[in-house]
């Protein structure tokens, strides 16, 4: 189930309003494996792999797209000049983000602004090794410096208006309240030394996704849960139809094909786009309260516009369109469900008791 605009739109601080997207625009972007575009490149190859604005959208030299190799500390000759930014070994979600946005920036007549991507993500890693002081962080500091020193030569102003985090595997099974705690210091590492600089956001945003389908709901939950608890966090979206429409390869779906990584770059450009040019902060469609009536449950939705609806071609119609019940004695009721307005009513053919369980598979 999902808007067709997938994504809730609030008011955002006025601290990180259009003139945050300025001259000269570094994206710090992290996280593990889907941040770096993992696939199984004989079965995905890369569709886009062109520059995307060789006048706008840049990389360092020494830097590739999917981020440092592991092991890799980036030293100066890497970061001491601009290229366009291409694919030239994986489909990243680099590649449709910044395209989206060039998109999105021309729709409203605007001048597309410069920007410079620092991916330095890894495989694989849990939060602990990618924190202030591991390889990867260090490598985002390089580069970090390195913009800042290109764009005082160049006499442009420079910004560091988001920040890019696609994460969570590796940290499923963990103490997830300690994960939340370990994200904050990790966004709070970043938006000090960001402040060090003469950047013009001097708090960053983080946009950021929920995990897939392979490592359950927890970690998913506790992403969305730090999102709404920390203003300077925008989650982007659920993945998990990505995860079921877009697969690496049928028997490994935690990875994305290349369609997938595209799409996924479109979602986190709507949002950036939103959030700046809007002055907005982006949230997932998702529940907003609950009130219950005997047999019925009345769900009501942040919906941004227009009317809710229910989506069964993205993915089939699942039973009472994946909402259930489950009494305190552990039964399951499906429901029938209709609309009404930002409003599910979801009605079982029982009454609705304290102690019992609703549950939703969205967002997740």
């Amino acid at each position: 189930m999902r808007r067709y605009l997938i994504l809730f739109l609030l008011l955002f601080s006025s601290s990180n309003s259009l003139s945050a997207i300025d001259d000269y625009n570094l994206v710090l972007a992290s996280g593990q494996s889907l941040s770096i575009g993992h696939t199984d490149q004989d079965l995905n190859p890369i569709i886009f792999p062109n520059e995307v604005n060789p006048n706008n959208v840049f990389l360092f030299n020494g830097v590739r797209t999917t981020a440092p190799r592991y092991y890799q500390r980036l030293v100066e000759n890497d970061v001491r000049f601009l290229e366009p930014l291409k694919d030239v070994t994986r489909q990243t979600h680099a590649y449709s983000m910044f395209k989206m946005l060039e998109y999105l920036y021309a729709l409203e007549n605007k001048p597309f602004p410069k920007f410079v991507y620092a991916p330095h993500g890894r495989g694989g890693q849990k939060i602990s090794k990618l924190e202030y002081g591991t390889e990867p962080f260090e490598n985002g500091l390089t580069m970090l410096r390195a913009a800042e020193r290109l764009a005082a030569q160049s006499g442009e102003s420079f910004n560091v208006p988001f920040i890019t985090w696609i994460h969570g595997e590796s940290n499923a099974n963990s103490n997830l309240q300690d994960y939340k705690q370990k994200l904050s210091k990790l966004y709070n590492a970043y938006k000090n030394k960001i402040q060090t600089t003469t950047s013009k956001t001097r708090n960053p945003i983080l946009f950021m996704d929920q995990t897939g389908v392979s490592y359950g709901h927890d970690i998913a939950i506790s992403l969305w849960e730090f999102a709404n608890d920390h203003e300077a966090a925008s989650l982007v979206m659920p993945k998990y139809f990505l995860n079921r429409n877009y697969f690496n390869r049928p028997d490994e779906r935690t990875h994305l094909n290349t369609k997938g990584y595209i799409l996924q770059g479109e979602y986190f450009a709507k949002a950036i786009f939103s959030t700046f040019e809007s002055n907005k902060k982006w949230k997932p469609l998702q529940p907003e309260s609950l009130e219950i009536a005997n047999n019925k449950a009345f769900v009501k939705l942040h919906v941004p516009e227009g009317s809710l609806t229910i989506d069964t071609q993205t993915l089939p119609e699942a039973p009472g369109y994946g909402l259930k019940y489950i009494s305190p004695n552990n039964i399951e009721y499906i429901p029938q469900v209709s609309i009404q307005g930002d409003t599910l009513i979801l009605e079982f053919n029982t009454t609705l008791e304290v102690g019992g369980n609703r549950q939703w598979l969205y967002p997740r």
